[in-house]
């Protein structure tokens, strides 16, 4: 499979090539760690760039197999300063080659609070209602079965909560899926629940304009390749989130820290509903960094570097 994917790339003659991982694409296929080999060999002057996501959420043979990737490309992106110093570790030769580059968010700051406000009516949401917005994959480690238990604990405690949940939810296909219907059940929070299916981009912005506060209990931690956390950021959403390593680089964000667990996520959730309501202003500060502009910039800045030798 590399061979035959290094004929291709030798076949468009570029001047650069750049590996992006991880991708789906790829799967748990080798051919994609390989082809640095393949390519020195039949191009040793053709410049490689490698961007790396998650490099520390890999176990030892994920960082061992990206080996070929990160020693034979000119650059190395990174997402964030502990992923640099994950690479460093493991990789150390190639520290004077790291470069932080930005995650951006695939959800353009478009949308509008009142489009936002109609989308909750239609789902049927009161206009009393206290929003809450959970959107992204909802899969296992991303701390929804510790949502719903705090939505009940809201509940209990005289808060009129409704959770919007924007995310493809398909409880017949999907195990996961299946559980969080399942646990939405036992709590006996069913209508205080809107499960909203895939929508699209703008759909979203809608929505995190108009929510008052966005929540993101990841399990293991707020890290900087969390895109739906930057949608977040970007849109000025007043966000709920764990602690993790990508907190000290969102200095002066409107966060809420908390554990990945149903009591810790109540508490966090009824300080923000209990704050003065203040106008949304979307990109601020701490958010301009992750502007595709900036990202952009940074990435020709790569290139330009590794064609130069």
């Amino acid at each position: 499979a590399a061979g035959r994917l290094g004929t291709l790339v030798m076949g468009l003659a570029p001047d650069l090539v750049h590996v992006e991982y991880p991708t789906v694409v790829y799967g748990k296929q080798v051919g994609i760690n390989l082809l640095p080999v393949v390519l020195r060999r039949r191009a040793p002057r053709l410049p490689m760039v490698t961007t790396l996501h998650e490099f520390a959420q890999y176990g030892l043979a994920g960082r061992l197999r990206l080996g070929a990737n990160i020693l034979l490309a000119r650059a190395v992106g990174v997402t964030s300063e502990p992923e640099r110093a994950a690479v460093a570790s493991v990789y150390p030769s190639v520290g004077s080659r790291l470069r932080i580059i930005p995650v951006g968010s695939g959800i353009p700051v478009a949308g509008r609070a009142a489009a936002g406000r109609r989308r909750l009516r239609a789902l049927g949401v009161g206009p009393r209602d206290r929003v809450l917005l959970y959107f992204g994959f909802a899969g296992p480690r991303k701390g929804l079965v510790a949502l719903l238990e705090a939505v009940r604990l809201l509940w209990d405690r005289s808060v009129p909560i409704r959770l919007v949940a924007a995310t493809a939810f398909s409880p017949r296909t999907d195990a996961f899926h299946a559980l969080l219907a399942r646990r939405t059940r036992e709590l006996e929070i069913m209508n205080l629940v809107k499960w909203t299916g895939y929508l699209p981009a703008r759909a979203i912005s809608d929505l995190l304009l108009a929510a008052e506060v966005c929540v993101q209990p990841f399990e293991d931690g707020l890290k900087m390749n969390r895109s739906s956390f930057i949608a977040a950021l970007t849109h000025g959403t007043p966000v709920v989130t764990t602690h993790g390593p990508g907190v000290r680089e969102v200095a002066g964000a409107r966060l809420v820290l908390c554990d990945p667990q149903g009591e810790s996520l109540a508490r966090a959730v009824a300080s923000v509903l209990a704050r003065p309501r203040r106008a949304r202003t979307p990109w601020p500060a701490a958010a301009r960094r992750f502007g595709w502009d900036r990202i952009a910039a940074s990435t020709v800045g790569v290139y330009r570097e590794a064609l130069a030798g």
